[in-house]
């Protein structure tokens, strides 16, 4: 139904925070698997890609 529901806590990092986005959208981005764990596996794979994005924009940016 394309609702995320979530909460978290004040003390959350932003890069938990990306990753736990991109891994719910990575269950959205195909039909998912009837294998569980390779469904799981691919989400993980969307939210480990997007945290190692935000930390390569981090270093970069702190270059200035």
């Amino acid at each position: 139904n394309k609702v995320i529901h979530f909460f978290f806590f004040l003390e959350l990092l932003i890069r938990e925070l990306i990753h736990f986005f991109a891994h719910e959208i990575g269950h959205r981005t195909d039909k998912p698997y009837k294998d569980g764990f390779k469904e799981e596996m691919i989400a993980e794979g969307y939210g480990r890609t997007a945290t190692l994005a935000y930390e390569f924009a981090k270093k970069i940016k702190d270059l200035k």
